[in-house]
């Protein structure tokens, strides 16, 4: 009893023959059995307009227009859409993922690209407005683990009058400049923190350092009550992180 292609079960059930038991039992392991509870392979492509799973999908590539699974684990993905409860991909070609729960993870590298030469690992950005006073406000908190590659400011609208001078810090509840300081802001403008500033406080957040505070202070005059801004932390996961 062994599974047989399609021409060859055909072949035994013509007009005329007489198919053995064995050829039955051929023909039944040679498709898929919806009862049963062991692991059933398929030699060939499986091509679906949606794959839905209960628990868990794992497969070396996933071709699909949707994924919805408790866990993903493969090593290539191309589909528009990801929903999961944890994902552990190598490969990832995805518009969106849709990932509940504290232990939905991306793990390993990234293609962007057709070509293997187009893979690397995965660069993230978290972000909140500049506030336009003394209030201090929190961006999502960084993974454990993350390594902070950049800090960036962007002021669309002033966040000061004229005669004002604004310090913008980025840092943690208890140390509002760990991570950066753009002093003496005045105007609509685009700020970088300059590579010398970038210290090892950067290197491997944790803790209380993954959760990252903006702070606005006044060092002359009034804050604007009209300021808009964002500050953009860049950060990297490292492969197994």
């Amino acid at each position: 009893m062994a599974q047989q292609t399609r021409p060859v079960n055909k072949a035994r059930l013509e007009d005329g023959d007489t198919p053995t038991g064995s050829q039955y039992a051929d023909l039944v392991d040679s498709f898929v059995a919806l009862a049963d509870s062991t692991a059933q392979t398929m030699t060939s492509d499986l091509q679906t307009p949606r794959l839905i799973a209960t628990t868990e999908v794992s497969s070396p590539q996933i071709n699909a227009t949707e994924v919805s699974a408790s866990v993903v684990n493969t090593t290539i993905l191309n589909t528009p859409l990801v929903s999961a409860s944890a994902a552990n991909i190598g490969i990832l070609n995805v518009s969106t993922v849709s990932a509940a729960g504290a232990s939905a993870n991306m793990m390993g590298r990234f293609r962007v690209g057709a070509t293997a030469a187009t893979m690397g690992d995965i660069v993230l950005v978290q972000h909140v407005s500049v506030p336009s006073n003394n209030t201090k406000l929190s961006m999502t908190r960084l993974p454990n683990g993350a390594c902070i590659l950049d800090v960036k400011m962007f002021v669309a609208t002033r966040v000061a009058s004229a005669a004002t001078q604004v310090d913008v810090l980025i840092g943690t509840s208890t140390q509002d400049t760990r991570f950066a300081r753009f002093s003496g802001v005045t105007a609509q403008a685009f700020y970088s923190v300059p590579t010398s500033v970038q210290t090892s406080a950067w290197q491997n957040v944790s803790g209380a350092d993954a959760l990252i505070v903006v702070h606005t202070t006044s060092v002359s005059g009034a804050i604007s009550s009209a300021a808009s801004g964002r500050v953009a932390v860049t950060y990297y996961m490292r492969q197994g992180s």
